[in-house]
């Protein structure tokens, strides 16, 4: 049906096995339908306003993190990447015309290697830049009570509940062969922070900043296991500007 009214159209390169959204309207229409399904596009068109105003990408995200709750719900949804998440996020921008979101945007890191910002987005008076992260539910150590080997849906239940200070001791696990035994805390610390500093200080970023008289604002997005929303902002000079965040998930 959405191929017949061209919402969307098969992918040149493997048409047998993929689609794709053939235009910008197409990819709006369908973003409209996702919220107004999800009951969020009231809270979204107000968070992207606060946006506008004081480049604050919290409020979006919380946006975000509302739809992620709702949609992650069946066992192959947990299996999602940062890119797959991220890109989730940036087409939740696509209402409103005048963003212009550049995912995967090229820099040279200070060793001189080549590096790509997960997401830049500039606004009318800031350049947005974030560096995401996505700790999946299968390598995380969510003991669940009376459950000697839970499965997705039930870890997620229990991560549900936890609070700032037990999403950022939360653990990998042993089976977890690149970050065995680190926290959320170090895997922000240790990877997404140095990340986001090389790149807000690229020659690219501080270029951008000055042709368009734009003020820098920069964040660490980490989600873990399609429950909760760690953010950690970081000032131009790549100082962590107060303490990591937990977005509240939605109440009521």
């Amino acid at each position: 049906m959405l191929i017949y009214f061209g919402a969307l159209t098969f992918y040149a390169e493997d048409p047998g096995h993929f689609l794709k959204i053939p235009n910008a309207i197409s990819a709006r229409r369908i973003g409209e339908t996702v919220l107004q399904q999800y009951e969020l596009l009231n809270s979204l068109d107000t968070a992207l306003g606060l946006l506008g105003i004081d480049g604050d990408i919290r409020p979006v995200l919380a946006c975000y993190q509302r739809l992620m709750i709702k949609r992650d719900v069946g066992f192959n949804d947990f299996e999602k990447n940062e890119t797959i998440h991220r890109d989730s996020f940036y087409f939740s921008l696509i209402l409103n015309h005048f963003l212009r979101p550049r995912p995967e945007f090229p820099v040279t890191r200070a060793s001189g290697e080549a590096g790509r910002a997960d997401l830049v987005l500039p606004l009318r008076r800031h350049l947005i830049v974030s560096e995401w992260k996505v700790a999946q539910i299968d390598f995380l150590d969510i003991p669940v009570p009376n459950v000697q080997k839970p499965n997705r849906t039930e870890k997620a239940s229990t991560l549900s509940e936890y609070t700032l200070p037990q999403v950022l001791q939360l653990k990998y696990g042993h089976w977890d062969k690149f970050h065995s035994s680190w926290t959320m805390q170090m895997l922000m610390e240790k990877e997404a922070v140095p990340q986001l500093k090389d790149y807000i200080q690229s020659n690219e970023v501080v270029e951008k900043l000055k042709v368009g008289e734009l003020l820098l604002r920069a964040f660490v997005v980490l989600v873990v296991g399609s429950r909760h929303i760690l953010v950690q902002e970081m000032s131009s000079n790549g100082e962590l500007i107060g303490m990591a965040e937990l977005l509240v998930k939605e109440t009521g």
